[in-house]
């Protein structure tokens, strides 16, 4: 992937007055090449699993502004999905993300990782079921960045409330078959962004 004029924050410090400021400008460049792997498995006839597997390399070309504006290193992410259809119409949904360094102009993007779990329970014959979710169970989900330039060195992290429980009803009204060709569909692409994932 080739990206012109990309938007990155640039930090500097006034070391006599110490002040910082930051502001946002369009760099040169940034290129990115890598691999993607996709697998599927199903460990039994009650459970699946799907992995997907991304490396890459990323170069950020800065040198518009400054050659110290000039960065790359390797990055990449594993990311898992854990399907099992357990009796009594019961399923257990297991997900999770981590994710490598990610180069920006002046540093990079620390390691993140998030493992998000569900239970559901359908009744009256498929018409209706009850879901209880939580996401990011072990809280671990966090922005951490390190920043440098010649004169300053710096680290911050922004976490959210990212640990969420959730728990719904729903129920389905008509007679129309649950799997037409339609829901089909939606249900590939909503299945595919869950294995995608996401910060």
């Amino acid at each position: 992937r080739y990206t012109n004029d990309v938007i990155f924050r640039l930090i500097s410090v006034n070391n006599q007055e110490n002040i910082s400021s930051v502001t946002f400008v369009n760099l040169a460049k940034t290129q990115t090449y890598g691999v993607e792997l996709v697998g599927k498995t199903d460990i039994t006839k009650w459970w699946n699993a799907t992995a997907t597997f991304n490396f890459f390399r990323t170069r950020v070309d800065g040198t518009n502004f400054s050659s110290r504006y000039a960065n790359e290193d390797f990055g990449g992410s594993v990311r898992f999905l854990s399907n099992m259809n357990l009796p009594k119409a019961f399923n257990i949904q297991l997900s999770g993300s981590y994710s490598l360094p990610t180069v920006i102009a002046q540093g990079y993007i620390k390691p993140f990782t998030s493992v998000d779990i569900g239970l559901k329970k359908d009744f009256l014959k498929g018409k209706a079921n009850i879901s209880l979710g939580v996401t990011d169970i072990f809280n671990t989900m966090q922005f951490a960045i390190k920043t440098a330039d010649t004169n300053f060195e710096q680290q911050g992290i922004r976490k959210r409330e990212t640990r969420v429980g959730n728990l719904a009803f729903t129920y389905r009204f008509g007679q129309g078959d649950k799997d037409t060709p339609r829901k089909k569909a939606t249900k590939a692409n909503n299945d595919f962004k869950q294995e995608e994932g996401g910060f």
